[in-house]
């Protein structure tokens, strides 16, 4: 091993038809290498011969090789994370009622107030998963008054599987200022001409209620994608492209239930065939190199491994992951005594990640897929394989697609 340069242990070295393809598992780049790269860089690693000078460049540059070891590298991205964890806006999530009509108490509400005071916080993010907007408005008006008293800014953000919100209803959330809305739309609309209709309709009022106003929130429209809708979502999105420019923001997701967790497509883009359709439905060659390893990781960093985020059921429990939803025993503070309760519960999340767990310790995606669901211990040790074979089938089919 070369004394100023350090090879990354996360890199990964492959064949790809008839190249070698070099993964940096530091920046999640690709590259195609030639045969005698390739042995230049086994030589290296064998502490043989120093890597020429243009590889070296070309290495350098994603960060393949450095000056840090692999264990600076992780020192160094340990304090930044516990930085980010430390230095995040508190966010909650609140499922204010269940399928069954149980809604949380103003009371509950109250301690919410209480604890979101001694958590010292100058700014607090919302995002309310509501089956009854009418119902809800008025706990978010409550909740957000009272903290505005009290000099903490609140944003609001509303996230439905409705089609959509009546024109008295998007008045209540100019004078709510929500400041983000999301609508989830499952994939039986492209089989019913009239609910999809009625989707454009909804998108056509919320349109012009807020262009004519200085207050407008973000928009997106997640859609259920499968193996039979991806074409009718790229042609929704070109539409609303052309129609809306950027005021709606259209995004697919693998889950419309609003008490499930929303980030579990990550489970399905692991598959060859799946990413694939995610690539056409993106439209782009580039993806993979350019977005496909950040969505992992945006996937896999779930909000049960950040300190600062929460989510509160129907019945005031404050948990750390939507698995838990109405499991008292899973709460990790109790809001009516105002005290931390099943401490084994939050350290169980904010500890099970790829840093923690040997297993994961040389895996090349280590840090993109940050250990996986933890819930769900799902875990990159049958990913590493996947990445391989979804690059060969990439460069073998690409020529399928549009540019």
């Amino acid at each position: 091993m070369s004394a100023k340069y350090w090879w990354n242990k996360h890199n990964k070295v492959f064949a790809s038809d008839k190249s070698w393809v070099l993964y940096a598992g530091e920046t999640g780049v690709f590259i195609e290498i030639t045969e005698d790269e390739r042995n230049n860089i086994e030589n290296f690693i064998a502490s043989k011969e120093d890597l020429n000078h243009s590889l070296l460049e070309k290495l350098q540059n994603i960060e393949v090789v450095s000056d840090k070891t692999t264990d600076d590298f992780e020192r160094i991205r340990n304090y930044r994370m516990l930085k980010k964890q430390l230095s995040s806006v508190l966010t909650i999530y609140v499922c204010p009622e269940n399928k069954s009509g149980i809604i949380i108490s103003e009371e509950f509400l109250d301690r919410l107030v209480l604890f979101c005071e001694r958590k010292n916080q100058k700014i607090i993010r919302f995002y309310w998963n509501i089956l009854d907007f009418d119902k809800t408005a008025l706990l978010i008006e409550k909740l957000t008054k009272e903290l505005e008293s009290k000099r903490i800014i609140v944003y609001n953000g509303i996230i439905t599987n409705t089609l959509g919100l009546s024109e008295g209803e998007l008045r209540i959330t100019k004078d709510l200022r929500v400041n983000n809305l999301q609508f989830l739309i499952h994939a039986t609309i492209f089989s019913n001409k009239s609910e999809l209709i009625k989707l454009l309709d909804k998108c056509e009022l919320i349109f012009n209620f807020f262009k004519t106003n200085f207050y407008t929130p973000v928009i997106t429209i997640l859609f259920e994608v499968n193996d039979n809708n991806i074409k009718d979502i790229q042609k929704l999105r070109n539409y609303f492209l052309q129609r809306y420019g950027s005021f709606f923001k259209v995004d697919i997701t693998k889950e419309t239930d609003l008490f499930s967790c929303q980030n579990k497509i990550s489970n399905e883009v692991s598959d060859e065939e799946s990413f694939l359709e995610i690539l056409k439905y993106d439209n782009q060659l580039n993806f993979y190199e350019r977005d496909y390893l950040k969505k992992v990781s945006s996937c896999f960093m779930c909000s049960a491994q950040k300190a600062q985020t929460y989510i509160v059921d129907w019945y005031g429990n404050m948990l750390k992951c939507w698995n838990d939803l109405g499991q008292a025993e899973k709460s990790v503070f109790d809001l009516k005594k105002m005290k931390n309760i099943n401490p084994e519960v939050e350290y169980f999340y904010l500890t099970s990640d790829s840093y923690s767990n040997k297993k994961c310790d040389k895996c090349c995606i280590k840090n993109q897929c940050n250990g996986g669901c933890v819930h769900d211990n799902k875990k990159s040790c049958d990913f590493t394989e996947r990445i391989e074979n979804s690059y060969k089938l990439l460069k073998r089919k690409q020529n399928y697609f549009e540019i």
